[in-house]
């Protein structure tokens, strides 16, 4: 699988701006996909003349420029799929709170309307078992929202994992055409575990190039 320069420009462009602002990808990725293509091999000039994987060359040196377009497309579109990850996990650790929250209030409401039939005091309790259910209804509302949020992210999620599978095939099918040590031959190892492709990597995302567990 190849990527012309046209879509990852436009995965690039995309994912700088959801990075601030999260939207769908599913109507975004799809007019990238449909961009015209244009081969970078007709296009980029003459690359480098020693291996992808010299060891010899820091930072991005080591690749062409198809190389360095695909790594940068790779990481940009990492860091969005790791942000909606860690929302994800945010709002799932926010709902559990709320969750407990409504446990709490319900047992809370609970023993009030027990004491309310055994106690002469009927009003006081009245007014107490209000404020409690008034609560609950908040935590509620709130957790309703959280759960909304959270069916949102999964989805949108859901599409940006679909692109990244594709540019993961199409930068693991260059690095395994342009290795000439070895090191892509066997089983698929993971990127971190390629120091070359590291040190180009973390000029664009700081962050881990495998996915979150």
């Amino acid at each position: 699988m190849k990527f012309s320069i046209a879509v990852l420009s436009s995965i690039l462009a995309i994912c700088s701006v959801t990075i601030a602002n999260p939207v769908d990808p599913s109507s975004t990725m799809s007019s990238a996909a449909s961009t015209p293509t244009a081969s970078t091999s007709a296009t980029s000039t003459d690359g480098p003349t020693s291996s992808v994987f010299s060891p010899n060359n820091a930072g991005c040196d080591s690749f062409d420029q198809e190389g360095i377009d695909l790594i940068e497309a790779y990481a940009n579109i990492k860091m969005v799929l790791d942000t909606e990850h860690k929302k994800s996990d945010q709002k799932e650790s926010d709902a559990g709170e709320y969750t407990k929250l409504i446990d709490k209030k319900m047992k809370k409401l609970e023993l009030l309307e027990q004491k309310a039939q055994e106690s002469n005091e009927a009003v006081d309790y009245t007014t107490k078992i209000s404020q409690v259910k008034s609560e609950t209804e908040a935590y509620r509302a709130i957790l309703k929202t959280l759960k909304d949020e959270l069916n949102t992210l999964y989805h949108e999620y859901l599409e940006w994992h679909g692109e990244w599978r594709k540019l993961r095939v199409a930068l693991y099918d260059y690095l395994k055409k342009h290795d000439s040590t070895g090191e892509m031959a066997g089983d698929t190892p993971l990127l971190k575990s390629i120091p070359e492709f590291m040190q180009c990597f973390v000029k664009f995302y700081n962050g881990p190039p495998d996915l979150l567990q």
